[in-house]
């Protein structure tokens, strides 16, 4: 789904690089919600914490039992002064699962409450998950989904469809995603247009759309191989896909995840990761050949 005539003859010119197939691992690393607690003092704080990180059966138990879909990976807890951040990570099957692990942290919390009636539920969301909003932690750690897509190619191939060297396409990989990225500062946006992408592909089938920030987070890497081929791979660590719940079950968007044979989440971050690395081979050789404003002018504007 996208406003952008250009865009779908981009996509269907990246495929045809791709048409002798992408190799993709999915990792799933876990829905994260992260509550924040406040606390007397910081010896009040420290205490609390120690408890915490002391009873994670306990916790585990209280946080599976709100649904039979999670499970509970891990809990951290992390002290600024005197509060906790405290971070829950769970496997939520075939959905996003923010509000499955929003609902086990509740249950959790409600439980402490108890045993601490001093502490402070500031915030269910303390900005530590990160939801909506890209961040180290999910540079690092991953939210959702670990894609990393990865095809070879041939310098024929580019040269055909692309209408590029391998040299070029290799060269402005690294002085524009990558040094141009870093030269600007940017985190988490080693890429040329990740985003699109994600963006299209989330509204056509039911993602949050709220996501599509954090969930385009994206370094590309094109390099050598011996045998004179290129391997072209995008690494996303933080793509947050669910296929139950939330807006898949849509008319529009259900039809559109029966059409690319979508079934599982996984399924879903793999198609993700493939269009991803599509989406940059197209533009990489459009800026190549210098022909962007050209497509655009021609695809994407009205004439008046």
């Amino acid at each position: 789904a996208t406003t952008e005539g250009a865009l779908i003859a981009s996509m269907n010119r990246g495929c045809k690089l791709l048409q002798g197939g992408v190799n993709v691992h999915v990792e799933d690393v876990g829905m994260t919600r992260a509550p924040l607690i406040g606390c007397e003092s910081i010896e009040a704080a420290r205490e609390f914490r120690e408890w915490l990180l002391t009873n994670t059966n306990v916790i585990k138990v209280l946080f599976e039992e709100t649904s039979q879909h999670s499970t509970l990976q891990s809990v951290t807890a992390h002290q600024c002064g005197r509060d906790i951040h405290l971070k829950f990570r769970a496997i939520t099957d075939d959905a996003m699962g923010m509000n499955m692990v929003t609902k086990g942290c509740t249950a959790v919390l409600i439980h402490i409450k108890k045993y601490f009636p001093k502490i402070k539920i500031i915030s269910l969301s303390g900005n530590y998950c990160t939801d909506k909003k890209v961040a180290a932690t999910n540079w690092i750690t991953g939210r959702g989904k670990l894609v990393i897509a990865e095809a070879k190619l041939q310098p024929m191939d580019i040269q055909k469809i692309l209408g590029c060297t391998g040299k070029d396409l290799v060269e402005i990989n690294v002085k524009k995603n990558l040094v141009g990225s870093a030269f600007a500062g940017a985190f988490g946006s080693f890429n040329a247009q990740a985003s699109n992408v994600v963006a299209g592909l989330y509204a056509a089938m039911g993602q949050d759309l709220g996501q599509i920030g954090t969930s385009s987070t994206c370094i590309v890497q094109i390099e050598w191989n011996s045998d004179d081929s290129l391997s072209a791979s995008v690494t996303m660590p933080n793509v947050e896909v669910g296929v139950v719940g939330g807006g898949t079950d849509l008319p529009s968007q259900s039809e559109a995840l029966k059409i690319a044979q979508v079934e599982s989440s996984m399924d879903l971050a793999s198609l993700v990761g493939g269009g991803v690395l599509a989406g940059e081979l197209s533009l990489l050789g459009s800026l190549c050949r210098g022909d962007l404003m050209d497509a655009h002018l021609k695809l994407n504007r009205k004439n008046v």
